[in-house]
């Protein structure tokens, strides 16, 4: 998401209904089933969007990085809605604009670039969820678990300080994590899978954190 465009469509907004709120790792921001009047931007840090199944295991939707919008997904002509979603922060800390969702769609809908840009927002993340579908489909666990991990690439990927040839995913992620969006049952099953890419010279996993040696590799199952 281009953040120039998002923060110049905060602008149209009256400060009255815009307000900063900070969260911490671990916490809620919105449960699925809450009845909210705002809506929030994510401005600095990571949160996880998921839904919980009838039997309470977690299926996580999709990481999303700031500056980009969090909850926009539901009716804008009403000013309490249900939330579909759980969205749980996943750095250490995370930044939220809080707007008034009347006021927010009064001034997407009151400029024509911000109609545009909000289409194209709605289209990128469908897409995206599209494209992740058929990748898991697909594949079996282990092509799950690394196409998951090379979509983390795209995402979170820096140049590693072991080896520039490498690319560090920076951003720590846990096996519950991993098997909570791949559709993996049991979290052991990715444990043995992340070992096996280990010792295959495939990645490096420590503490929590994933380091690619060999992209290609994970790139066969895209």
């Amino acid at each position: 998401m281009n953040p120039n465009k998002l923060y110049d469509l905060l602008l149209g907004i009256d400060s009255e209904y815009v307000h900063k709120i900070k969260i911490h790792k671990g916490s809620f921001l919105i449960k699925s089933g809450d009845l909210e009047t705002n809506i929030y931007v994510l401005i600095v840090g990571v949160v996880i969007t998921s839904i919980t199944e009838k039997d309470g295991r977690s299926l996580n939707i999709d990481y999303i990085k700031g500056p980009n919008i969090v909850t926009a997904l539901k009716d804008e002509n009403e000013k309490v809605v249900e939330q579909p979603l759980d969205v749980l922060v996943d750095s250490d800390e995370a930044e939220f604009y809080k707007i008034n969702r009347l006021k927010f769609w009064e001034a997407i809908n009151a400029n024509v670039e911000s109609q545009i840009f909000m289409r194209n927002y709605y289209r990128q993340r469908l897409d995206n969820s599209i494209v992740r579908l058929k990748r898991q489909m697909s594949n079996n666990r282990k092509g799950q678990v690394c196409t998951f991990i090379y979509e983390l690439v795209q995402l979170f990927g820096v140049t590693s300080p072991l080896d520039s040839h490498y690319i560090l995913i920076n951003q720590q992620i846990r096996h519950q994590t991993i098997a909570e969006f791949c559709g993996i049952n049991s979290r052991t099953s990715v444990t043995r899978i992340i070992n096996r890419l280990v010792s295959d010279n495939v990645i490096v996993n420590e503490h929590g954190y994933i380091t690619v040696k060999d992209l290609e590799y994970l790139k066969q199952f895209v």
